[in-house]
């Protein structure tokens, strides 16, 4: 799906788009949460991303995972797998699963529905973080020599 640029305002307080001029990546985002009726029955928190605007790449970072075709239906399902990562944006394409890439897809929106608004809540806390590293992934510069140490998370997620 096409995202178009975000507008950059400059020091002098006059905006312009930043397609065609090199820039460093960026993303504008906008969040929506209700309490609302899930489709599994009962009131679930529901949450949703939506990319408005990107500068630097196409801004199509949600990914998604096409399951195996249902026998019974003779249908498919797609569901939200991960934020993409720098690499992911190179290489994941995007609106729908091709045959190099026959299994996932990249979107520039991801709606979900949680049994809590405490698992909502976190939800948006690690989308936004996962955005963050992206961002900060593709601004980058390249070095050649550059060595990158793991990095291990301890403790337990609630």
């Amino acid at each position: 799906m096409y995202v178009p640029p975000c507008e950059i305002t400059n020091s002098s307080g006059s905006s312009s788009s930043a397609a065609g001029s090199p820039t460093l990546a960026s993303i504008g985002l906008s969040i929506s949460t209700a309490i609302q009726p899930s489709p599994l029955g009962g009131n679930a928190a529901y949450v949703r991303f939506d990319v408005t605007c990107a500068n630097g790449f196409d801004g199509n970072v949600f990914i998604y995972q096409r399951d195996p075709v249902n026998p019974a239906t003779n249908t498919y399902a797609d569901h939200f797998s991960a934020v993409a990562s720098a690499n992911d944006i190179a290489e994941v394409p995007t609106d729908s699963p091709t045959p190099a890439s026959p299994l996932t897809y990249r979107l520039p929106y991801v709606e979900a529905y949680f049994d809590s608004s405490t698992a909502a809540e976190a939800f948006q806390t690690f989308i936004k973080g996962d955005i963050g590293l992206l961002i900060n992934a593709l601004n980058l510069p390249f070095s050649p020599g550059l060595t990158v140490t793991p990095l291990t998370i301890t403790g337990a997620v609630a």
